[in-house]
């Protein structure tokens, strides 16, 4: 993996959606996600509302090294 990105590198670059849903999934009618656009691309982080700090910070170390890894 190339080297992590600051915070501010990862604020600067990120897009905040709400995405509607037409059926209700996991009790929601929408899923709101963090888009990143890294060196190699774009990610995103959107973990589900019961996920907890711990299982939240996996998904978003997941969407951090997807955006910041040289392509294979």
């Amino acid at each position: 993996m190339d080297a992590l990105p600051e915070l501010d590198e990862l604020l600067s670059s990120v897009h905040v959606v709400s995405l509607p849903l037409s059926v209700r999934f996991r009790g929601v009618m929408h899923r709101e996600a963090a888009l990143f656009c890294g060196p190699h691309g774009w990610t995103e982080f959107s973990p589900f509302l019961e996920y907890d700090d711990d299982e939240s910070a996996a998904w978003l170390a997941a969407a951090i090294e997807f955006g910041w890894s040289t392509p294979l």
